[in-house]
């Protein structure tokens, strides 16, 4: 950018957002998991206008991981909220940028997705169904499918083409 910054850098936890896609833990939220195989120290850094920093990084995987596909994150954020608004109304701003960090053990891969809980409700007039999803397997999954609401009776009310982004294991 044209002004010098500070910027917040750290590893976050991954995981699946509603509808799939890729979501990132907040600073100062503990590290589990794959996060932990990185060695990423947390810093606030100040940036010169004009220049970028480079950044290295160790993964290390355990002896006893599994095989399957593991996925963590770098995280670059504003340091200082920045305010935007106007009138009554302001907020303070995170900006960030994520890289995705994702590591393939090798051997057997298994997908698995299975098909949780259902609910069902009127949202504005319009009839909302949602499911629980979980990646059982050791793969990242794309579902698609189609949804088929039927009656009691077994006659089709609705169906409707389903096709998800990531659903990480």
């Amino acid at each position: 950018g044209a002004k010098p910054t500070a910027a917040r850098t750290y590893a976050a936890d991954v995981y699946t957002i509603i509808n799939g896609g890729f979501g990132v833990r907040l600073d100062g939220e503990p590290a589990t998991g794959t996060t932990t195989w990185l060695t990423y120290p947390s810093e606030t850094v100040d940036l010169p206008a004009g220049k970028g920093l480079t950044r290295a990084f160790t993964v290390s995987v355990p002896a006893n991981a599994g095989p399957g596909d593991y996925i963590t994150s770098l995280v670059v954020q504003n340091a200082d909220p920045t305010p935007a608004g106007s009138g009554g109304v302001e907020i303070n701003q995170v900006q960030r940028q994520v890289i995705a960090v994702a590591i393939t053990v090798p051997g057997p891969r298994k997908p698995a997705l299975a098909i949780g809980s259902f609910a069902h409700q009127y949202l504005s007039a319009k009839s909302i169904v949602s499911a629980t999803l979980t990646n059982d397997g050791n793969v990242r999954l794309k579902p698609s499918g189609e949804l088929v609401v039927s009656q009691s009776d077994g006659r089709e009310v609705s169906r409707f083409p389903i096709t998800m982004d990531s659903v990480y294991a």
